[in-house]
């Protein structure tokens, strides 16, 4: 028997990375795959063999629905990509990158072939009427069914069944005959159930799926990611899970113990946790509570004072220039970001190329304590994942964050995202390197140091 084990992927880190690894151990006799959606720029290196795709449709004659989100509100779009891709196959093991795979995957593939079971999913059943309602599909199906698409077993047969009913869909919402586009998790057992021949079976036959489910997050040292028989979704990477838990409970109820909160965060590094803290303070602004995190953790507090912006006016190059630059010089282009005057959009502006980055050198080595950036106000969506690297001669560089989430970073001048160091460093450069492929555009760069020993 022949199947490919595919991870689909959006975003890198060394958490998916993790992920990845349990996945494909669980699928040893597999042909294993990154099905990576590179709409946003390619992934960075990673130690698998790649699939790659964007949401750009048109080979397969289905809609870009909804724009800019069409790949996660029609999963099975990525499916095809996969079977064009790696024909001849028996059966397409796919897992997203949120989710912990805790038990050995070869004997459900090898049931679904012996039983000639053409879907594994989780939760396949009828839909109710709340979830018609919210996700459509009553115009398209007469007794629609629903589906959880974490995790999916699928035969090449089921793959192709389900892209010439979506071809069919199109054709008709072209001539008009139906305005919905359904949800994948509505369309793709909705589909199958009525196709003669086709046997689904629900993923909980083979697995703990207690934890297998839209929320809670969980957290990657949470041991119930790990649980043995079971799936678990959704986990998330330690720093990416204090995030997202701080949004939801908001951060000043890390000053009052025993909150929900503290339980939440309970499995994380406290250093890591403090520093999330820190930073969502400093960007609200809220110094009452700042202080009182500071005062709590005098270890973790604020730079020292005599900290002071030691890139400004200093030497500095981008990776590029382009037509929008301000100077056909990268080096004068660059330097705008650290120099006196703060720009009303951005200061420089690389071409469109892999990785763009902006560099200042610091002319002698410094502690740095931390680094402030301004994006730029206009287009401010292109720069959100990105690292600060260090060198102390120009040729050696140790990253000192990579910032694989998707939040904002500010474009305001008076609320700058700000990197706190709980450990500062000694450079003399300080690189920032957009990750994917896009322009690199930023309003201003500051960076708050002291010399050595002081």
């Amino acid at each position: 028997m022949t199947y490919v084990a595919a991870f689909r992927a959006y975003d890198w880190s060394p958490d998916i990375e993790a992920l990845a690894h349990r996945f494909f151990a669980a699928c040893p006799g597999a042909r294993h795959v990154v099905l990576a959606d590179e709409t946003r720029g390619p992934l960075p290196n990673q130690p698998f063999e790649k699939v790659s795709h964007t949401d750009d449709t048109s080979r397969f004659g289905l809609p870009n629905h909804p724009q800019g989100r069409s790949l996660w509100y029609n999963v099975d779009y990525g499916l095809y990509f996969l079977a064009e891709a790696l024909p001849g196959y028996d059966y397409y093991v796919v897992s997203e990158s949120d989710l912990a795979v805790n038990l050995p995957l070869t004997d459900m593939v090898e049931t679904a072939r012996r039983e000639s079971i053409d879907f594994i999913a989780r939760d396949c059943r009828p839909a109710d009427p709340e979830w018609i309602a919210q996700f459509g599909g009553a115009e398209v199906f007469v007794s629609p069914w629903r589906s959880l698409l974490f995790f999916m077993v699928l035969s090449a047969r089921a793959i192709a069944l389900l892209l010439a009913a979506r071809q069919m869909l199109a054709r008709r919402r072209l001539e008009g005959q139906v305005a919905i586009w359904p949800f994948c998790e509505m369309f793709v057992p909705s589909v199958l159930v009525k196709m003669q021949g086709v046997t689904m079976a629900d993923v909980a036959r083979f697995a703990d799926v207690e934890n297998l489910n839209y929320r809670p997050r969980v957290s990657i040292n949470d041991p119930r990611s790990s649980a043995p028989g079971s799936l678990v979704h959704s986990v998330l990477g330690s720093d990416k899970f204090i995030a997202e838990t701080i949004e939801d409970l908001g951060a000043t109820t890390y000053l009052q113990p025993g909150t929900k909160l503290h339980q939440e965060l309970r499995y994380e590094p406290p250093e890591r946790v403090i520093a999330q803290v820190r930073a969502e303070f400093i960007k609200t602004g809220d110094r009452v509570s700042l202080a009182a995190l500071d005062q709590a953790h005098p270890e973790r507090s604020a730079p020292p004072m005599s900290s002071s912006d030691i890139a400004l006016g200093k030497p500095a190059l981008s990776s590029s220039v382009s037509a929008w630059s301000r100077h056909p010089d990268p080096a004068r282009d660059a330097g705008v970001a650290n120099g006196a005057t703060l720009p009303d959009d951005f200061a420089f502006h690389t071409d469109l190329e892999d990785r763009p980055w902006w560099i200042v050198d610091l002319t002698e080595e410094y502690v740095v304590d931390a680094v402030e950036i301004v994006n730029r106000a206009a287009i401010p969506d292109k720069f959100r994942q990105f690292t600060i690297e260090s060198s102390r001669d120009g040729q050696g560089w140790h990253t000192r964050l990579t910032k694989w989430t998707l939040e904002p970073v500010s474009a305001d001048p008076a609320q700058p995202w700000r990197l706190d160091l709980s450990d500062p460093f000694v450079a003399r450069f300080v690189r920032i390197r957009l990750l994917g492929r896009d322009t690199l555009h930023l309003r201003r760069v500051r960076i708050f140091g002291r010399a050595i020993g002081g």
